[in-house]
């Protein structure tokens, strides 16, 4: 046999006995954002006419009572998974969040972006506060009409209720109107460390399930409130890039379990503000303080 094509062989055998066959298959170009996004529309206009959506004024309430009763939670996977596995994983239980709306300029249906993520299977999503916050005290003339959820299998369901909240934590958990349906929940771990790795799944600027990676950068506390009433959060920096739309999204770590909720990011510069950008910096809740909430 020709020494080339030999050599050929061994390196094929070798690939096949060392990555699973799962791994080698090609992926399809499946995330077809026009088509998402106008069939989100589609459903928001479906569920909104059939009446099967809470107003914005039910869920303002909601949040100012909110009731998180008992949901069954995933098991934490000790195991390190390749990073295909934890996208593929994460897919099944992280969602597109959906603020439909009308605006003053026309009659049609408009549905602004965020992400969130699945931790019970009984239907509870977990995304930011000020997602929900600006769906709810929504300005410029626009009218609420729903908080929905879609999920990658296309599935949208109407979100019932805010069942816990903290505007210091800007995390927020829902409870969506999922009749008997069971939805795959992501498990929650009991944190990071700085030099961990971390990734993140979610739609910035309507890049649908766009799969990012990086590290736990640092872990710090922050301050907030007003001179009167002033407070600390905790904060978990990543390097795992994300946008406007990643917002509420999941950091996973290298078992697929969550260590944090996306929030916001800061532009960090040097001097002459829009001139000389040094970095960006992605500032994420960590999952303790996710937890806490829970507990």
């Amino acid at each position: 046999m020709n020494n080339n094509i030999l050599g050929k062989l061994m390196v094929a055998g070798i690939l096949s006995a060392t990555i699973p066959y799962s791994l080698l298959k090609a992926q399809d170009f499946r995330n077809n954002t026009q088509a998402i996004s106008q069939r989100f529309v589609s459903s928001a206009d479906s569920l909104i006419a059939l009446g099967k959506v809470s107003p914005a004024e039910q869920l303002k309430k909601s949040l100012a009572h909110p009731t998180l009763g008992q949901f069954t939670m995933a098991v934490n996977n000790k195991r390190d998974l390749h990073a295909r596995e934890i996208y593929s994983k994460a897919l099944q239980s992280t969602v597109i969040v959906g603020s439909a709306y009308l605006c003053p300029r026309c009659a049609n249906t408009h549905v602004g972006n965020a992400t969130g993520y699945i931790i019970g299977q009984e239907g509870i999503v977990v995304t930011n506060y000020h997602v929900v916050d600006g769906y709810i005290n929504m300005g410029e003339g626009n009218k609420p009409l729903a908080l929905l959820v879609r999920m990658a299998n296309g599935k949208t369901y109407a979100v019932k209720e805010v069942v816990n909240a903290s505007e210091k934590d800007d995390l927020a958990v829902l409870r969506l109107d999922i009749g008997k349906d069971v939805l795959p929940a992501l498990a929650l771990s009991s944190g990071a460390e700085i030099g961990d790795d971390a990734y993140v799944l979610g739609h910035p600027r309507g890049m649908y399930y766009f799969f990012t990676k990086g590290m736990v950068n640092s872990k710090f506390q922050e301050a907030g409130g007003t001179e009167e009433n002033p407070y600390f959060y905790d904060v978990m920096a990543i390097s795992a890039d994300y946008a406007a739309g990643a917002s509420g999204g999941p950091v996973l770590d290298s078992g697929g379990n969550i260590i944090g909720t996306v929030s916001s990011t800061r532009t960090l510069q040097y001097n002459d503000p829009g001139r000389s950008v040094q970095m960006v910096l992605k500032t994420t809740i960590p999952v303790e303080s996710l937890r806490k909430l829970l507990n």
